[in-house]
């Protein structure tokens, strides 16, 4: 009968359970040490280490060592905390977190041996500091180029999909990455010492190897993004005018849907 109670109790109250079983109601995340999976979940994405904590009122300090982050202030709560890692080793972390009811996000840099706050955003929209921003040194984070022909980019998230039957890759830039440039292979395609890409997308039918277009959206300040068009043929890069390239989308796109008809057909 015991046992029955019991399991009756950890079916009809996991949380309940789940929350007697963790330690602490007051939570240090060191980002230097790996936590307790009891108490929070850490996921890894290339450069990226994730932090969500179970208990978001729990999570009280988040350092480095004998470094503080952030710490928890009267209303806050931390719902997620993000680390970008160059060269292995911590260099920009933002701590998204609640403030009442509104989603704040901080970003925090690395300034020789301490951690210094960049500003205060809103999540979906980190361009637009929600407080006085405090610009990141150039010799802190070093400025980097995205080639769109490598795997891989340190401060860039990759995301591969099909969007109309057409080979989507997208390169977003994490909020506090500097990159600077954008190249195709050992093209360079765009270079701007005050501006910073935020965005690349290539669209490559299938089988063209050699062939493909993308965009670049970069951040020209106040608020302001600006699209450039590009496509690639053979080893030549050339700018496209914003209707030439929706042309050529357009083209990739009807091209599949008759290759596709075709396979239907011959199926039949």
């Amino acid at each position: 009968m015991k046992v029955f109670v019991f399991s009756v109790l950890l079916l009809g109250y996991p949380n309940f359970f789940c929350s007697a079983l963790r330690g602490s109601n007051e939570l240090t995340l060191d980002i230097d040490k790996f936590p307790d999976p009891i108490d929070i979940v850490t996921e890894k994405q290339n450069d990226l280490t994730i932090y969500k904590p179970y208990d978001p009122n729990a999570l009280k300090n988040i350092v480095q060592g004998d470094k503080p982050i952030w710490f928890k202030k009267r209303g806050e709560k931390a719902t997620k905390v993000v680390v970008y890692n160059a060269d292995d080793a911590p260099s920009i972390v933002r701590v998204h977190f609640k403030a009442g009811d509104q989603d704040q996000m901080n970003i925090y840099y690395l300034q020789g041996d301490s951690w210094a706050l960049k500003g205060t955003y809103d999540p979906d929209q980190p361009g637009s500091p929600l407080s006085g921003e405090n610009p990141i040194p150039e010799r802190e984070v070093p400025d980097l180029q995205l080639d769109i022909t490598a795997a891989a980019a340190k401060g860039v998230q990759v995301n591969t999909f099909v969007s109309c039957n057409i080979p989507t890759k997208v390169f977003k830039v994490a909020p506090g990455a500097v990159i600077r440039s954008l190249a195709v292979g050992e093209t360079a395609v765009w270079a701007n010492e005050k501006e910073n890409l935020k965005e690349s997308k290539v669209y490559q039918p299938k089988g063209a190897n050699e062939s493909f277009i993308f965009t670049a959206v970069i951040d020209g300040g106040n608020g302001k993004n600006v699209t450039k068009f590009f496509k690639k043929e053979g080893a030549e890069v050339k700018e496209l005018a914003k209707n030439e390239f929706e042309k050529m989308l357009k083209e990739f796109v009807d091209q599949e849907v008759l290759e596709n008809a075709g396979q239907a057909s011959g199926d039949l």
